[in-house]
């Protein structure tokens, strides 16, 4: 089982999810994707055994991106971190059918816990 993180640094977000990650995914299992290109091409290419991306949107253009590849994370298990509460950015959220979504601005104790039960569940 791989994580494949998407997290687009930024001066407010750092890579704080990143360092929360790597608490909880041993190194060997996570992979890190800072653009869209990159994440786009690891989902295209051929991989053994499931996958969980977990995927921060800082904005609109990320999420934007994010359903711009949606076709390639259908049939991967996916944990969402929105930018905002905003109704349309929820409803353009779960156009990308998250097993679980969650905001940049929430702690990160509910990604952990979706993630280790995931992780569980799978071996």
């Amino acid at each position: 089982m791989k994580v494949l993180l998407y997290s687009r640094e930024t001066p407010e977000s750092g890579n704080k999810l990143q360092r929360f990650l790597e608490t909880h995914v041993p190194r060997s299992k996570l992979e890190v994707y800072r653009t869209i290109e990159g994440l786009g091409k690891r989902l295209k290419a051929p991989h053994e055994g499931e996958m969980i991306a977990v995927l921060q949107a800082n904005s609109q253009d990320d999420l934007s991106a994010f359903l711009s590849i949606r076709h390639r994370l259908q049939d991967i298990k996916t944990i969402l971190l929105a930018p905002d509460r905003e109704e349309e950015t929820i409803a353009r959220a779960h156009q990308l059918r998250p097993r679980f979504l969650s905001y940049i601005n929430n702690d990160l104790y509910g990604v952990a816990a979706v993630l280790e039960k995931m992780l569980k569940d799978h071996g």
